[in-house]
């Protein structure tokens, strides 16, 4: 018995020390969700990112919420690139799907866009800073736009046949359009 306690207590520290590191940087990026419209989603989207809101900064912090906005926008693609060969989609629930990829893809070179421009913000003076500032906002809400055109192109074809399929299609781009809102909230 003597011989399972060091290395269960052993194994409680580091449990322990998980758990505190954990919170530490799920603290920071609780603070920083705040500001966003829906904190939950905001959570679940960033939380891969979470220890890049440790330190509060807004350079790390916006490129994280950029980044997470385009690997949204890179799901809801795949996703849907997947379903153009569902078998249970009629000829014109296809060509709305097709429609929405393209939709998709725009929006995520818009996403790649304003990650190079927030890319120059860093280290631009004031004046440049803020130009390159007002494209990545510029580059988010043209991917928004986007997102949001695939998505209401699918509502307006759910009676098609594969209606289902439209509508988890649509529930991605949505996903993806809300990332990008999220994003929107850590340009400064």
């Amino acid at each position: 018995m003597a011989n399972l306690f060091f290395p269960m207590l052993l194994l409680l520290q580091i449990v322990v020390a998980a758990a505190i590191s954990d919170a530490q940087h799920s603290g920071g990026l609780t603070a920083a969700c705040k500001r966003t419209s829906d904190v939950d989603f905001c959570m679940h989207l960033l939380h891969p990112y979470a220890d890049q809101f440790e330190d509060n900064d807004p350079n790390k912090m916006g490129y994280a919420a950029i980044s997470a906005a385009l690997s949204a926008a890179h799901e809801a693609q795949a996703f849907t690139v997947r379903q153009t060969t569902e078998p249970e989609l009629c000829s014109e629930g296809r060509a709305a799907v097709m429609g929405c990829l393209k939709n998709l893809d725009a929006s995520a070179e818009s996403l790649r866009q304003a990650s190079y421009e927030f890319d120059e913000m860093e280290g631009a003076d004031e004046q440049k800073r803020e130009v390159h500032r007002k494209n990545v906002i510029s580059k988010i809400m043209s991917s928004i736009k986007d997102q949001k055109a695939c998505s209401d192109s699918l509502k307006k074809n759910s009676t098609l046949t594969g209606d289902e399929i439209l509508q988890y299609v649509g529930q991605q781009a949505d996903e993806a359009a809300q990332a990008g809102v999220v994003a929107q909230a850590f340009i400064h």
